[in-house]
């Protein structure tokens, strides 16, 4: 009789692990993007370096003016946000500059590796948007801390299945940085499920954030935004 076929899955081997492709398009199409990116701020949109520029002098200036008077029209914490690439960049403007940059590139990888990474190591559709979204919005992903905020938000949603606490979290440090994430809260405990969890992390970033505002900075800084 002939032999009947094998119902026994097929093998894979190591190299051609499914749950390991698409990392090399990520990284290609990253790389080029972001490329293109900065080479239009460094030439054809230079007018987009004037947030960094007006970030730079606040933070200069921060020491004779002081905290209360340091980017009133933003929460606290983007003062101590942007401190870093002030020091970073050793107080000068083309070393805050750079720094800046640098640190929302990171930041853009980083997120970038994340959604890979939990698509199960493949480019589906949230990476390919996120790579090419940040490069249709064009270098001002780059000359903005907006990028922040919506990492964090979007860090949030990635959580919130397997850790609610951490989307609450996360969520109430991107509400102190931007306002805006607050919103999301609504979402995010519409479902019963996790509801408690995210809302006790949600007020306890807020709450902490707030009062570290109004400690070192007061009640006019803490409610001027």
């Amino acid at each position: 009789m002939p032999s009947q076929p094998s119902t026994a899955p097929p093998t894979v081997s190591a190299g051609s692990n499914p749950t390991r492709r698409g990392g090399v398009p990520v990284v290609i199409s990253w790389i080029i993007t972001r490329a293109i990116m900065l080479i239009l701020a460094a030439t054809v949109e230079q007018v987009a370096t004037g947030d960094v520029t007006y970030y730079w002098r606040k933070i200069a200036a921060l020491g004779e003016v002081g905290l209360a008077q340091t980017l009133n029209e933003y929460p606290t914490p983007v003062v101590w946000m942007l401190s870093i690439p002030y020091g970073l960049g050793a107080g000068t403007h083309l070393g805050y500059l750079i720094a800046f940059v640098g640190l929302m590139m990171l930041l853009d990888a980083a997120f970038t590796w994340t959604l890979w990474r939990m698509a199960g190591r493949r480019q589906d559709a949230g990476v390919t948007f996120w790579i090419w979204f940040v490069f249709l919005m064009g270098p001002l992903c780059y000359l903005r801390f907006d990028l922040v905020p919506a990492v964090l938000a979007g860090l949030g949603i990635v959580a919130w299945r397997r850790r609610p606490a951490v989307t609450g979290v996360l969520t109430g440090v991107a509400a102190a940085i931007k306002l805006w994430p607050a919103l999301l809260i609504f979402p995010f405990t519409a479902a019963r499920r996790g509801r408690r969890s995210t809302l006790v992390g949600f007020l306890a970033a807020g709450v902490v954030l707030a009062l570290i505002s109004l400690v070192t900075a007061g009640l006019p800084r803490l409610v001027s935004p």
